[in-house]
């Protein structure tokens, strides 16, 4: 996992334009980064755990998580490398205002976090 530190000033700047940026449409934030040379920068099929309603946008940190198959069927996960785990690490870290998007490389029905990685999730904007 890709270690980053978001400082207090990083922090700033993102609360100086959030409000500009909550007026920009996610096809002319992915052209911008597409003209300098950012290629892929989405992830398909990304649903709310909530619904925000039509035409509501959401501007934050992306805390983003991709899921690969690499465990064979009927093998278990041990617990103690669980605890450590990139994705346990990411939504332990997350703050009040992030967005945690976890894509599973497009399949649509992968049930990937579950119920009490969703309720930690929850947890995080009560901070």
């Amino acid at each position: 996992m890709t270690g980053f530190t978001w400082t207090d000033e990083d922090k700033r700047r993102l609360l100086a334009i959030k409000d500009d940026l909550s007026l920009v449409s996610t096809a002319s934030a992915c052209q911008l980064l597409i003209a300098d040379g950012w290629r892929n920068t989405y992830m398909m099929g990304l649903l709310p755990l909530r619904p925000f309603g039509l035409g509501i946008r959401i501007v934050g940190r992306a805390r983003t998580c991709r899921y690969l198959f690499r465990r064979a069927p009927g093998q278990g996960p041990d617990p103690e490398a669980r605890r450590i785990s990139p994705e346990i690490v990411a939504i332990e870290s997350i703050e009040e205002g992030d967005i945690f998007c976890v894509d599973a490389l497009g399949v649509p029905t992968s049930g990937i976090i579950g119920d009490i990685l969703s309720a930690r999730l929850e947890g995080c904007r009560r901070r």
